[in-house]
């Protein structure tokens, strides 16, 4: 499952349950959010993420990879939320090792401290 929140100028990102679908959804509305030509803050909530979510790891690394000058262009800052200690391990020593935050970022266990972060 996929979904998005606007919280004033922050977008809520939730990830669960993936589909294929869900994550080609996720592709269009970063993508729609570049086109928009304007700055944005992104909060990534994987609290309910599981270990299975992950074998869309590699097809979302090669996205952010495509879109790094977008990323650098157009988003503020991020946030992501994680409670897991295993998929906070993969996203450190796998994702960020591929492809590093190019803009402020934060890994947290909880929406307080995410927007505290952002604002």
């Amino acid at each position: 499952m996929f979904n998005i929140k606007d919280m004033n100028n922050i977008k809520l990102i939730t990830f669960n349950n993936l589909s294929n679908n869900d994550v080609n959804s996720f592709f269009i509305f970063i993508e729609n959010l570049y086109n928009q030509k304007l700055c944005f803050k992104l909060i990534f909530d994987l609290t309910n993420m599981s270990t299975t979510d992950l074998i869309h790891l590699p097809k979302i690394l090669k996205f952010m990879l495509k879109n790094k000058e977008n990323s650098i262009k157009y988003m503020e800052k991020s946030a992501v939320i994680i409670k897991s200690k295993a998929i906070k391990s993969i996203i450190d020593n796998f994702v960020f090792k591929i492809h590093p935050p190019v803009k402020p970022n934060i890994i947290t266990n909880n929406m307080n401290n995410a927007l505290d972060f952002l604002h």
